[in-house]
This record gives structure tokens, sequence and C-alpha cells, in this order.
């Protein structure tokens, strides 16, 4: 084969897969870009990114935060030591705990746990704007550990419970109390459950 004939065959060949090439963009190329881009998951629509700061719900929550002072007497069994001096095998004393609760109605009712005013025989209730009341129990259920209290005093500030929305595992959720006796301390977490009851034994 002669050295013309040869490059006229390399341009042929080159011509042919030119061709070719432009044959599969022109006309392969747009249907299959379709069924690519058909199959291809649109990207997740963005969700709205959490609040910087929580400032403003704990404003308007925490007026209606109250701090629960309890009294409760327990029976002591003292020393046998101090039995021969008093002659007694037991002994009387006072206890103070603290809770807290929330004002759910601006005459006075108080939500608060069961365990917070079981068994007490005085309970007093502070409010975020330094007044005091004796409170007087309503109702309590041990097997849900809540309880309901009431307090006379004017110009509560109750908060209004939600009811439009079902609460989820793992909805965001901000508690106002008296950790470690702290009062009105803030902390968020998750709802771990929900329709939980019989927590007598927690």
């Amino acid at each position: 084969m002669s050295p013309m004939q040869s490059t006229t065959r390399f341009l042929l060949h080159s011509v042919i897969a030119g061709l070719a090439l432009a044959f599969i963009l022109l006309f392969l190329w747009p249907s299959l870009a379709e069924r690519l881009n058909g199959n291809r998951e649109d990207p997740p629509a963005s969700q709205p990114a959490a609040p910087a700061s929580y400032a403003d719900a704990v404003d308007r929550a925490a007026p209606s935060v109250v701090s629960i002072y309890t009294q409760r007497v327990e029976v002591q069994e003292i020393s046998p030591q101090l039995q021969r001096i008093l002659r007694r095998q037991y002994v009387a004393r006072a206890r103070q705990d603290m809770g807290s609760g929330v004002l759910v109605s601006a005459d006075g009712y108080i939500l608060t746990n069961n365990h917070v005013i079981s068994q007490v025989r005085d309970i007093q209730v502070a409010l975020w704007d330094g007044r005091f009341a004796p409170a007087q129990i309503v109702g309590s259920d041990p097997e849900t550990d809540l309880a309901v209290l009431r307090i006379e005093l004017d110009g509560l500030p109750a908060a209004p419970l939600a009811n439009d929305a079902p609460l989820r595992v793992g909805d965001v959720v901000l508690a106002i109390g008296n950790a470690l006796g702290l009062s009105h301390t803030v902390t968020m977490g998750i709802i771990s459950a929900t329709g939980r009851n019989d927590l007598r034994s927690v």
C-alpha cells in the first residue's frame, strides 16, 4: 500500500469516526440525557434553619412558671443512745423540698407533678414577680404523675396550653423549672415518648 493510500484511508476513518460521534451527540445524546435526568432525584427542599436563639419563647413562658416550696414531716428512728435519753424510739423531722409548676389559668390553677406535692403538709408558691401564696391541692393522679394546685392572687400570668398540633417523638421542646434548686433554669431536649402512664414506679 502506497503512502498516499495509507493517508487517504486514515483520513477516511477519521471522517467516519467524526460523523459517528456527531450523530451520537446530535440524535442520541438528548434522549439519553433526558432519561438520566429523569432518573435523578430532585434535591430535597431546604429545611428551615433552627432559630439562633430561643430567648423570645422563654420571655413569653417564664412568667407563668412558679416555684413550689413544700414541707413534710418524716418520722425517723433515732440511735439507741438517744432512745435511752429521750425515752422514745422515733422523732419527727420537718423536711423542705422544692419543685416547679406552671400557671394554666388566670384564676390560679397550677399544673405540677404529683411527686412534688405528695404527702406534704404545707405548700407555698413563689411567682416570677416575687409574690408568695399558699396553695391548695385540687387533684392529683399518681399514674401520670400530675397534680393541680390553686392559689388566690390577682393578675396571674397564665400560659396558654397549645393543642393545635399533636406532639411527635423527636419534637424539640424547652423546659423551665427548678433544676437542682435553681429557679427558672431553662433546658432544651426532645420528646422521647408520648402516651405513657402508670409512672408510679419510675
